[in-house]
């Protein structure tokens, strides 16, 4: 399925649109959003997708868990109920996977960046309290909170007239049962199969001197070990 957005009723966004496809199998949703631009005065500076409220699982908040990739990831109990605020630059120490998980006893969702050339993002996490836009976006009153979670991804050429931009990779949506090892083992699972970044060591090669400019399967992406946080400042 696609869906479109041109002809602004704003002319001076004129020969700007915005095209988003998605692919759904099974419980992922997988996502693509490119941005073309013909304007001659317009350019495309970032591109935050997605923008995902999640509420409360089930009927209490109080056994949610949410999963950040801080190090080598960050758990947090009931996060709807704590003053969460998350920015990490991928790919450094601050954010060192480009996945989100949020679940409890009976289900879950993944949201992740599937992007097989690392490029640089900024992953966003808060909890907010009260907004129009949270209301809209999980259908319940203004006075519930919800997790606020997305990309923000700076495009190719910002600041040059006319630039474009588009996905690197996927966005993929999943839901899943499990905790974070399970959201995990999803992330490692695409990380094997199709990061570019990785490179093997070859055979016979001794494991503590690889060849050189090769990264090894030994980042904190392959080993999620999960931190504990009962508060979070």
């Amino acid at each position: 399925a696609s869906l479109l957005w041109r002809k602004s009723l704003d002319q001076r966004f004129a020969g700007i649109q915005v095209k988003v496809q998605v692919e759904l199998a099974g419980p992922r949703a997988t996502w693509r959003l490119e941005v073309e631009n013909d304007s001659r005065d317009w350019s495309v500076w970032r591109v935050v997708f997605p923008q995902v409220a999640l509420g409360r699982i089930g009927e209490s908040e109080l056994d949610d868990r949410f999963v950040y990739p801080f190090v080598s990831g960050q758990l947090v109990e009931a996060p709807l109920t704590k003053p969460l605020s998350y920015r990490g630059l991928y790919p450094e120490c601050v954010a060192t996977m480009q996945f989100f998980a949020h679940y409890d006893k009976d289900c879950g969702l993944y949201i992740a960046a599937h992007d097989p050339l690392a490029g640089t993002k900024e992953l966003h996490a808060d909890v907010q309290q009260s907004s129009r836009i949270v209301a809209a976006a999980i259908q319940e009153d203004c006075g519930t909170p919800a997790l606020m979670c997305s990309f923000n991804v700076p495009a190719e050429n910002m600041g040059v007239p006319g630039n474009k931009f588009r996905t690197s990779g996927t966005v993929v949506m999943e839901a899943f049962h499990g905790d974070w090892f399970d959201a995990a083992q999803i992330y490692k699972r695409w990380m094997e199969k199709d990061a570019k970044y990785l490179a093997e060591i070859a055979p016979g090669a001794c494991a503590d001197e690889p060849p050189p400019g090769a990264v090894v399967k030994r980042p904190a992406e392959e080993k999620l070990l999960v931190q504990e946080v009962s508060s979070v400042a």
